[in-house]
């Protein structure tokens, strides 16, 4: 499968994306992309437009502008679709973090602690940009093809100004406050989970 795709930084230019296969499906679907011209791999998510055109991924489309070593870059394009929307970025090639643990990767204090200070760093960075992520979880921190950490998956995520939560994120994660629905500071809640 192909997409015709521009990119919004640069509105001139068109492109194509190879669909090589399913990455990852949840509440919605991940493909490893490649460009026809460039020959880079991405990952692009796919989000199904309603009966009225439009596709809810408002909130991850206003994490485009997130520029750190260890949150997941995403290049702003607009698809040329009847049936969905997609976000693009870059693609992390070296496994989430469910299957470092569950699979005794990290099994050295070094590699522990140099992971929990990546992640902490990328946490310090999108909480000083103005947004809670809000579900943090193994599964959405991944491995980038330089092995460092990349937090992924902003579909949860609100800005940290709207005060009460307005998502309930993954069960097992969610602070006592976010399940009670009484959660005033976001920040808190992201470092619970």
């Amino acid at each position: 499968m192909e997409i015709s795709v521009s990119y919004e930084n640069y509105p001139d230019s068109q492109d194509t994306l190879i669909i090589k296969k399913k990455l990852a499906e949840g509440k919605f679907v991940i493909y490893h992309a490649q460009s026809a011209s460039k020959k880079t791999n991405f990952a692009l998510k796919v989000f199904p437009k309603n009966s009225t055109g439009t596709a809810h991924y408002i909130r991850e489309k206003a994490v485009c502008k997130l520029t750190h070593p260890n949150v997941i870059r995403y290049i702003p394009i607009t698809t040329y679709q009847s049936k969905f929307h997609a976000l693009l970025s870059e693609l992390a090639t070296n496994g989430d973090f469910f299957e470092l643990v569950t699979n005794n990767f990290l099994d050295t204090e070094f590699l522990m602690r140099t992971y929990f200070h990546q992640l902490v760093e990328g946490l310090e960075y999108i909480h000083s940009q103005g947004i809670a992520h809000l579900d943090l979880k193994l599964e959405n921190l991944m491995l980038g093809s330089d092995y460092n950490l990349k937090i992924i998956d902003f579909d949860q995520a609100q800005a940290i100004k709207e005060g009460s939560i307005k998502s309930a994120g993954t069960v097992g994660y969610r602070a006592p406050e976010v399940i009670n629905r009484t959660c005033q500071d976001l920040q808190a809640a992201d470092i619970y989970s």
